[in-house]
């Protein structure tokens, strides 16, 4: 419990980039949203190959599965430049306060 309460100190910090770090969590879930997307991509692509009848469809699921990886590509790119960047920012201000301290 003792450990928990040594970050109440960097309380104003995160106060400071709630937005930044809000909107990073929603790249948290977009990206896990998107990360869930593919595999079940991939598995409709194997039932189509499994009926002859609907290879045809095969082609939009490829093209479906490079789509869902530049978004998650995209989505992981902002998730990390934004938690990132805040990270780097609360850092340079606990950095600068203790040393004018």
């Amino acid at each position: 419990m003792r450990a928990i309460r040594a970050f109440s100190t960097l309380r104003p910090y995160r106060a400071r980039h709630r937005s930044v770090l809000a909107l990073g969590s929603l790249w948290i879930l977009c990206t896990a949203g998107t990360g869930q997307m593919i595999p079940w991509l991939m598995g409709q692509a194997v039932d189509v190959l499994r009926d002859p009848l609907r290879q045809s469809q095969l082609g939009s699921f490829c093209l479906a599965i490079v789509v869902a990886s530049l978004v998650q590509g995209f989505f992981r790119y902002r998730m990390r430049r934004d938690l990132i960047g805040a990270s780097r920012h609360i850092e340079y201000a606990l950095r600068q306060d203790l040393l004018s301290h």
